[in-house]
């Protein structure tokens, strides 16, 4: 992942609420949630929201976060990909526009972790860009990576594809036309 990308400007021109996409995965199993982690909690907009939904802890992942650190948060400052979590730690994890940065073994990794660290019955919900996504901004250089479906298809053993949706259209926010929404359940 390239670091050096301005994440702060990025925020401050965007939404500061949490995304439908991420709204919609809170409530797709959860009765009593305990526990979450927020990889990639960047200004903590996720974190808050996760909180305020009831989760008595929420683990923020980032290796350059900014902004204070939500009451009832624990923040790790490290990449998604070196977390290791304990076996059957958390109930619902959330990776919103961070695995598109990260290259398919890192992004395995992070899978793995996650189905290590998550109880069954629990939440996964991520998000990647296919293979025809573009960073339309003049000036900026990709530094991202694409999957294909097959790439994705082949993640998701040990998880029940609970849901996922294929954009193929601009996005002001996220700057590309090639997306997949996914919530897995850990079986």
């Amino acid at each position: 992942m390239d670091l050096s990308y301005d994440w702060t400007r990025h925020h401050a021109r965007t939404d500061k609420t949490p995304s439908i996409f991420t709204r919609y995965a809170i409530t797709t199993r959860l009765l009593c949630p305990k526990v979450a982690i927020d990889f990639g909690c960047g200004n903590f907009r996720n974190t808050k929201f996760l909180l305020e939904q009831g989760f008595e802890r929420v683990a923020g992942i980032d290796p350059q976060p900014y902004g204070e650190v939500p009451l009832g948060a624990e923040l790790h400052r490290q990449r998604a990909q070196d977390y290791v979590p304990e076996i059957c730690e958390f109930d619902f994890v959330l990776a919103d526009a961070v695995l598109p940065f990260l290259d398919f073994a890192d992004v395995c990794t992070v899978v793995e972790n996650v189905r290590r660290g998550l109880l069954p019955g629990g939440t996964f919900a991520f998000n990647v860009l296919g293979t025809e996504a573009r960073w339309k901004t003049p000036g900026d250089r990709p530094f991202y990576f694409t999957l294909r479906r097959e790439e994705i298809d082949s993640l998701i053993d040990g998880f029940t594809m609970a849901f996922i949706k294929e954009y193929r259209q601009d996005n002001f926010v996220d700057r590309c036309i090639h997306k997949y929404e996914i919530i897995l359940h850990r079986n």
